[in-house]
């Protein structure tokens, strides 16, 4: 079970369930019609999500890795570093300036 980081979900809930469902409908070949703003969008906004409540926390929030391959991570993250025109340089930097923070998940791994 996860923890809970904040009072009320806004409907995030059923949000991610239904994000959910088109993920999975995708992978099992059905076609969607995604257009790349509404990919942007999402993408851009579940990243702002994960940081404020990161910020909320005080801390990093790990995030579980049930659903994500090694593959679609870095695929997102390069994405990512792309938008922002970020470089490996630029990541390594940064993971210098914040410390090394273990992951509670480095276990399951």
């Amino acid at each position: 079970m996860y923890e809970h980081i904040g009072k009320a979900d806004h409907g995030l809930t059923e949000v991610a369930d239904q994000l959910h469902t088109v993920v999975q409908s995708m992978q099992e070949g059905s076609t969607q019609n995604l257009s790349l703003t509404t990919l942007a969008q999402l993408v851009s906004d579940t990243a702002n999500l994960y940081a404020n409540a990161s910020l909320a926390a005080g801390r990093e929030l790990d995030i579980a890795s049930s659903g994500l391959t090694a593959t679609t991570s870095v695929m997102l993250i390069s994405a990512l570093m792309r938008a922002e025109n970020l470089n490996t340089f630029d990541l390594a930097l940064w993971l210098t300036q914040i410390g090394d923070r273990p992951s509670t998940h480095q276990e399951e791994r």
